[in-house]
């Protein structure tokens, strides 16, 4: 593996996110269905051709790529348990270590033409959501057409500097100051999860597959109430958890649920972080009382107003400097500690990340790809992970939860719940 990845300076998500690692392996999992015949020395090439154009120079016998069968004919049971055992496995920090494990799948559906699934296992600290994306969509363009297939307007790595990025938002400092006081006072009423990690615990996969009738629901409510996909992700979450599990929430004066959710700030960087294998993400949250959840049209407007005011005011920016503190002070705590001091003073229940597929890839409608699932690890900040994935008519859900703070049972009480709420043609 080239030495000239590693020697970028980590930036300051990076640096939160290698902190997570310490406590959880942080890793990401997606994977495609390709409509062809497997064949490992092709795929072997294309991906060492794809990782050379995005900057990852390697001898390509040294790329990790495994055939997993699975148990069972289930192909959703096997990328469950294909992807929780990726997940749990800790990426070698060595300079010289390659940090993607690849792995495909046989597939057969009901006898039809051979297919299968490919899917990648990265150490989330160097790259983002979107660069994984674009990396598959060459990597099946170059195992498809191996003689034209492939991109080839990636930019050189580059190293960006959020604190530069954020003193450009100079015209935003005045809000971010006069909105401090009334979020921290917001944040302590952030309700916490009963318990604290236990060293040894792993992140532990629920997965669901969203019907026609499930996607007409969540648009009915985009369009009903004004909310983002997002919005509608978010409240039905904050619904579940308080109906499914409030006995997680001991009784305080911290009664408000609050969930955390990922937002991608590519743009911000300007055009020379276009098309470059970087992490470039922020964090922001939002909360609604545990008691007051009767209507879920109101839940999604309370929620869609908070995030309307997060992105007009970019307060996404101003909680960098949140992170950026808590990096500082991560230093000195002992590692019990580090893994828990997000759970006891910015307590999330969960947090959302969703990711459009086509809004991010040029050509992969046009490839034989059928369908795309994606996995992030559960973190000390947030116990409980939704990864929404959306691609074509597809839609696929994953629910990665910190086995520390909440038992399989119960998120599959939350995934019933959330599909008779979505079944409800009300």
């Amino acid at each position: 593996m080239s030495l000239s990845r590693s020697k970028l300076r980590r930036n300051l998500f990076q640096r939160a996110m290698i902190a997570w690692d310490e406590t959880l392996p942080y890793n990401a999992v997606h994977a495609v269905s390709i409509r062809s015949c497997p064949d490992e020395e092709l795929l072997r090439g294309a991906i060492h051709r794809s990782l050379a154009a995005c900057g990852f120079e390697c001898d390509p016998d040294a790329i990790p790529i495994a055939r997993m069968n699975g148990e069972g004919d289930d192909l959703a049971g096997k990328l469950r348990l294909v992807f929780e055992s990726e997940l749990n496995k800790r990426f070698d920090r060595s300079p010289t270590a390659i940090p993607f494990r690849f792995f495909w799948i046989p597939d057969r559906p009901n006898g039809s033409e051979e297919t299968f699934v490919l899917g990648v296992c990265y150490y989330h600290p160097i790259a983002g959501a979107d660069c994984v994306c674009w990396l598959l969509e060459d990597i099946v363009s170059c195992f498809i057409e191996p003689e034209t297939g492939g991109l080839t307007n990636w930019h050189a790595p580059r190293s960006p500097r959020y604190r530069i990025m954020v003193l450009r938002q100079w015209r935003y400092f005045s809000r971010w100051i006069t909105s401090a006081r009334p979020y921290f006072r917001q944040a302590k009423r952030y309700a916490r999860l009963e318990g604290s990690h236990r060293k040894g615990a792993g992140s532990r996969v629920h997965a669901i597959t969203l019907s026609s009738a499930q996607q007409k629901w969540i648009r009915h409510k985009m369009g009903s109430t004004g909310a983002t996909f997002n919005d509608v992700l978010v409240g039905l979450v904050l619904y579940g958890i308080a109906k499914e599990i409030p006995d997680r929430f001991p009784r305080s004066r911290r009664k408000d649920l609050a969930i955390g959710s990922i937002i991608n700030i590519r743009n911000h960087f300007g055009q020379k972080h276009r098309k470059t294998f970087d992490v470039l993400l922020a964090m922001f949250s939002v909360s609604h009382p545990m008691t007051d959840l009767d209507s879920l049209d109101d839940l999604f407007r309370s929620v869609r107003e908070q995030t309307a005011a997060i992105k007009e005011n970019r307060y996404y920016l101003r909680n960098l400097f949140l992170l950026s503190f808590g990096n500082f002070w991560n230093k000195f705590l002992t590692e019990d500690k580090r893994a828990n001091v997000s759970i006891k003073n910015f307590p999330l229940a969960a947090g959302v990340t969703n990711f459009y597929v086509d809004r991010f890839q040029t050509r992969m409608s046009d490839l034989p790809v059928d369908d795309y699932w994606r996995g992030v690890s559960a973190s000390p900040s947030t116990p409980l992970v939704i990864s929404a994935t959306t691609f074509g008519e597809q839609m696929n859900l994953m629910f990665i939860r910190n086995e520390s703070f909440y038992s399989g049972p119960e998120i599959d009480s939350l995934i019933l719940r959330l599909e008779s709420l979505m079944d409800d043609p009300g």
